[in-house]
């Protein structure tokens, strides 16, 4: 059992060399973040058929719908135009405004010495 697994250790720690650089940019995913204003009160059905409409943009999509601070927040791993999903929680009585996402700068991950 410990041989296995230190042969499958060996195996993985292989890996990245023998897989292109395509192969790497596919397991590593690239997420985009929305953020929406939701105006209006949302019962929950209404709600969810929102939600799964807009999934049909990125099946992989979270959605999170904060009710009392009125902020949905999207969460897909392809680009998605935020105006189209405006427009498709409009069908369904729910509007929507975009909101700017505001990024703390990144640290320097290395410092010089």
């Amino acid at each position: 059992m410990r041989i296995t697994g230190i042969l499958l250790g060996a195996l993985l720690c292989e890996l990245p060399l023998f897989m292109s650089a395509q192969d790497v940019n596919q397991l590593i995913e690239e997420e985009h973040r929305y953020q929406f204003t939701v105006s209006g009160a949302i019962d929950a059905q209404a709600e969810k058929i929102m939600v799964e409409a807009i999934s049909g943009f990125d099946p992989r999509m979270h959605v999170d719908i904060d009710r009392p601070y009125n902020l949905m927040k999207v969460l897909t791993y392809q680009p998605v135009d935020a105006e189209a999903m405006v427009l498709v929680a409009a069908q369904f009585g729910v509007t929507l405004s975009t909101r700017r996402i505001e990024l703390e700068p990144e640290e320097p991950k290395f410092t010089e010495q």
